[in-house]
């Protein structure tokens, strides 16, 4: 397990074994721009983690943060990290490929108010663009298995957008329209044939639904162990399908519900 410890001025990445969680191992310490903490992600076969950060000295952070981070690779074993570009926004972690060898990494321009999503091959650091988006908030997901598509949620007029990217030629298709509210903790299943989210679907209900990527269908968890009047965050899938836990805010006790797809 991978998690980041923020600072002020600087950030520790630490990685956990399962087996001993309360023996954590300090892999790098990331100095950072005052109060914008790095975005981290774990490459799928545990060799490297995969950053972005926004520089210490960098000018006006606030506009800095959309498109001046550096995106950077760590080897979990130690030695020195490798910059791979500096034209990133901070806010997303890089996401990979199921071979861990490439990342996608989104900027947004301020001045043409536009958003692209980039892609780096781990192996040579050759940088190229995926995909442009326009100026409709937009959040990188997932490759698929086959890394013939990425996954991205984009907010659209009266709901969220799930498009699939082709990783070929860059073209974009809607994969499922959820009304509502602006849906989140996408999260894909392990056999990746289908994304688990919640919804806010009032100022006071919230839905868990999953959608399929391949028909584009979604389904929503009929459950009376849903809670009325809480907010829902962060959908988990168990390794073994089909079990699902979410989490709740606290009200007399949060925490988190699991749940039978």
């Amino acid at each position: 397990m991978l998690y980041t410890e923020f600072e002020s001025s600087q950030d520790t990445i630490r990685l956990v074994p399962l087996s001993n969680v309360l023996e954590p191992r300090s892999i790098a310490v990331i100095p950072h721009a005052p109060f914008w903490g790095i975005s981290a992600s774990l490459s799928p076969d545990g060799q490297q983690v995969a950053y972005v950060v926004l520089p210490p000295i960098v000018p006006h952070p606030e506009r800095a943060a959309d498109d001046q981070a550096e995106v950077w690779v760590q080897p979990v074993s130690g030695g020195e990290p490798r910059r791979l570009a500096k034209n990133a926004g901070v806010r997303v972690a890089p996401v990979w490929s199921p071979d861990s060898g490439t990342l996608v990494f989104q900027s947004f321009s301020r001045d043409s108010n536009s958003l692209t999503l980039f892609r780096v091959n781990i192996g040579d650091g050759a940088v190229s663009v995926l995909a442009s988006l326009g100026a409709a908030a937009a959040f990188p997901l997932a490759f698929a298995p086959n890394s013939d598509q990425f996954y991205v949620a984009q907010t659209s007029e009266g709901g969220t957008d799930l498009l699939a990217i082709n990783t070929a030629d860059g073209s974009v298709q809607t994969v499922a329209r959820v009304a509502g509210g602006i849906a989140r903790g996408w999260r894909p299943s392990p056999d990746g044939v289908s994304i688990a989210f919640v919804n806010q679907i009032s100022a006071q209900e919230w839905e868990i639904a999953i959608a399929s990527l391949a028909e584009g269908s979604v389904s929503r968890l009929d459950s009376q162990a849903i809670p009325s009047g809480r907010e829902l965050f962060s959908p988990v899938w168990h390794p073994q399908q089909p079990l699902l836990t979410v989490g709740t805010a606290p009200s007399d006790g949060g925490g988190v519900l699991p749940f039978r797809t």
